[in-house]
């Protein structure tokens, strides 16, 4: 999939923190699958810092980069071209989640981790709907909730552009409408979540999603209209006080989302560029990390209940699990991703690139 790129230069520094970002993820599921707690080190779930929080992240630079995109198309080949970058990967991923499921329960007798999904859950996690739809469930590859809610953005997002085409041949005020609605869907995820909503949706999820990504396309439309000097020091300010409120423990999820992540966003964005291209590399493989982590973890958990002698609350163990979870993406992401998404190109005539994900650029 297309670079990420500003001013025709790749964004290096992205790539750096899509990466690092990603492994903290990882990290944090396999704390939270394998329910382990850690009285020395730094625990990534249940721990003093909320990594899960590092979900908006992603969300804020979706909303950035799809802002910057400027896509001249169709709404329909818009949409399209979202989720042909998205969809068939995190489903060959979340389908072998559910192989390993299968076969754990054939060989072993029991559920993986005790757990147990229903086929609707099943169908609605092979459909990445799982999170963020009609009825929420938790996924067979759940950290795909993300993409689930990424998806359905997507629509809201082109909608909106749609709709502020009209408005602007009708009324000259499609500027005015884009803006309005942006604010207003960022604030409602605000209020999804101070109400606790769960409809279809306004889930909480939703809630997460609406926030963060459209903080990341105001962010985008505010800082092209100031000078870098300014942008960098409004970035440098809005982290200072992320900092201080995260310090004081002021509300971590809106300290992060509203404070911390934009204002890292505009200093990375616009700071001299880490131009080494094995840090291109590490950005491109984030997303194969994202969405295999999780099935790698329940492959090395099988494998672990047939020997009985790892244990898996060791933090030398979750740390080679990580290495493993890379050594996966990188495999996956050369052998089956690019090339699936140059076949993805060629039926559908669009540019997918390497099985990369457009969401982290």
């Amino acid at each position: 999939m297309e670079e990420i790129k500003f001013t025709n230069k790749r964004l290096y520094n992205l790539d750096l923190l899509k990466f690092i970002a990603s492994l903290c993820i990882a990290l944090h599921h396999y704390q939270q699958a394998f329910q382990v707690k850690y009285d020395n080190g730094l625990n990534f779930y249940g721990g003093k810092i909320p990594f899960g929080y590092l979900v908006e992240l992603f969300f804020i630079i979706s909303g950035y980069l799809v802002a910057k995109s400027k896509y001249k198309d169709t709404f329909v080949n818009n949409v399209k071209k979202r989720w042909l970058r998205l969809f068939p990967y995190a489903l060959i991923a979340t389908l072998t989640a559910y192989i390993v499921f299968v076969v754990y329960y054939m060989i072993i007798g029991t559920h993986l981790l005790d757990r147990s999904y229903s086929d609707p859950c099943v169908i609605a996690s092979l459909l990445m709907v799982h999170q963020g739809w009609i009825i929420e469930f938790i996924g067979v590859n759940n950290p795909t909730w993300y993409l689930c809610v990424l998806l359905w953005l997507y629509i809201v997002y082109y909608l909106i552009n749609k709709l502020s085409d009209f408005a602007e041949k009708k009324y000259h005020k499609g500027n005015i409408f884009k803006i309005i609605c942006y604010v207003g869907f960022m604030l409602l995820g605000m209020g999804i979540r101070f109400l606790h909503l769960d409809l279809p949706f306004l889930h909480e999820s939703n809630g997460r999603g609406y926030t963060a990504f459209f903080i990341g396309v105001l962010l985008y439309y505010t800082s092209e209209k100031l000078e870098k000097k300014n942008r960098l020091l409004i970035g440098a300010i809005i982290l200072l006080i992320g900092v201080v409120a995260i310090a004081m423990r002021i509300q971590l999820g809106l300290s992060l989302t509203l404070l911390v992540y934009p204002g890292l966003l505009l200093l990375l964005i616009n700071v001299k560029q880490i131009c080494f291209k094995p840090v291109g590399t590490l950005g491109d493989i984030s997303f194969e990390i994202y969405i295999w982590h999780v099935p790698t973890y329940y492959l090395l958990y099988f494998i672990v209940s047939m020997t009985n002698n790892i244990s898996l609350d060791n933090y030398i163990v979750m740390l080679l699990s990580l290495i493993i979870v890379v050594v996966v993406s990188i495999t996956v992401h050369y052998v089956v991703n690019v090339p699936l998404a140059k076949q993805i190109s060629k039926m559908a005539n669009i540019t997918t690139g390497g099985g990369n994900c457009p969401c982290h650029k």
